[in-house]
């Protein structure tokens, strides 16, 4: 990982160096046009009504204030110039003030980390952990697909300005892999928190149920010739689709005990890359187990709540693999997946379909769980076919304020509280 000294604000300084005094000249001009329209509608009528009624030394008046002179006269002029001439002070003072308090904000941000999350669910542990000692840019928005999402131009500059860029790794962030590449080769610290937690393989599903895959015990293996046959079949799709299953699972956010462990692996490097504000320098550690603890804690209940499903209905036949490390810690099995792999941009075939609906049915498989943002039909289609239901779980991305799923730890709880209404409580 590449270690860089933070840039200088240089730009910041330049540009803020004389705004004070532009704008003294930017309010003289205005000035001049305000007083030079004033003596075109007034100085006619001045003429006509009040020619003699103002004394003036036309011997002593200068050529600026003679005719000002003659304006003030007019007692109906007298408040319009005031209002203008206020309006003008008003602008010049309102533009200093401005720039000290810019000068001074920018003075304040140069102390602080400018950190950029690739995905909104590590972005909310960040900005959490973060607070106001730092500047947290989360590049994708709510509701959106992490396999596919494009950068804008603006996201992509923020890679190479940032003092840490926190993404989630193992090809997950599958659209931005060039950018953050690019990132890292112009020296940016870039921290792919997945690689760092010990991640599993991908693996497809264990259709056999075997003894020792976990809660296999207690099911029918009556047609195992034949799902040795599917397993051969689904070797031969991997090679149409081009799908690598022997992977490593990048969705390690479902299992809270390895996000924990992110949590602490981001609060060292936030404390190996913030060298220059010492208030936040040595407290970076302590704030991020603090949060680890919350989400250990929050873990517990989790274990709590799903205990009540029967372990003959721990089974969980998703839309792609993304349910791993949940299964993996809350004792469930992956029984299947509509889509191969665990990006949600693969593809299935007819005989994928025929085979998922076979499962459904020898196992009585109540739901197919999807995540909130699969927009294709294929999972309804499947779900359908074998009459059983469709249930959103918000498995790449938080959900919007109204969702029950706005933070990573509300996301959780959602998916955990709809997991136990589909797969039913024990007798």
């Amino acid at each position: 990982m590449a270690t860089t000294a933070r840039r200088p604000d240089v730009y910041r300084t330049s540009v803020s160096a004389r705004p004070c005094a532009t704008f003294w000249w930017i309010s003289w001009l205005v000035s001049v046009s305000i007083y030079r329209s004033f003596l075109l509608r007034f100085s006619f009528w001045n003429s006509l009504r009040t020619r003699d009624s103002f004394p003036v030394d036309n011997n002593n008046d200068s050529h600026f204030c003679k005719p000002l002179r003659k304006a003030l006269a007019m007692p109906h002029s007298r408040p319009v110039l005031f209002v203008n001439i206020v309006a003008v002070i008003a602008i010049v003072l309102s533009a200093c003030g401005g720039d000290n308090v810019a000068g001074s904000n920018d003075a304040d941000n140069a102390d602080k980390l400018s950190i950029v999350v690739t995905t909104n669910i590590l972005g909310d542990v960040v900005t959490e952990l973060v607070g106001s000692d730092g500047s947290v840019d989360v590049l994708l928005p709510v509701g959106a697909d992490p396999h596919d999402f494009q950068l804008s131009a603006r996201q992509t500059g923020s890679l190479r300005d940032a003092d840490l860029v926190i993404a989630n790794g193992l090809n997950l962030e599958e659209a931005m892999t060039d950018a953050l590449e690019a990132a890292e080769e112009d020296g940016t610290n870039v921290i792919h928190v997945a690689d760092l937690v010990d991640p599993i393989e991908m693996g497809e599903p264990d259709l056999d149920h075997e003894e020792g895959s976990g809660d296999g015990a207690g099911h029918e293996h009556e047609h195992e010739a034949e799902h040795e046959h599917k397993h051969e079949d689904e070797d031969e799709d991997e090679a149409v689709h081009g799908h690598d299953h022997g992977g490593l699972d990048p969705h390690f956010w479902l299992d809270p005990v390895r996000m924990a462990e992110a949590v602490r692996l981001i609060g060292a490097e936030l404390e190996a890359v913030d060298t220059t504000n010492t208030e936040t320098e040595t407290e970076w550690v302590s704030r991020a187990e603090t949060l680890a603890t919350e989400i250990e804690q929050a873990h517990e209940g989790f274990d709590t709540s799903l205990s009540v499903i029967p372990k003959e209905n721990r089974l969980l036949l998703s839309s792609h693999h993304s349910l791993g490390y949940f299964a993996a810690l809350y004792d469930f099995e992956i029984v299947g997946t509509v889509v191969p792999g665990g990006s949600t941009l693969g593809e299935t075939s007819a005989g994928d379909v025929a085979r998922l609906a076979e499962i459904i049915e020898n196992e009585g498989i109540p739901a197919i769980f999807t995540d909130v943002t699969d927009t294709s039909d294929l999972t309804a289609t499947v779900a359908a076919e074998a009459g059983v239901e469709v249930v959103s779980l918000y498995t790449g991305s938080l959900g919007d304020p109204e969702s029950g799923a706005a933070s990573y730890l509300s996301m959780m709880e959602t998916n955990v509280e709809r997991i136990v209404a589909a797969l039913g409580e024990g007798d």
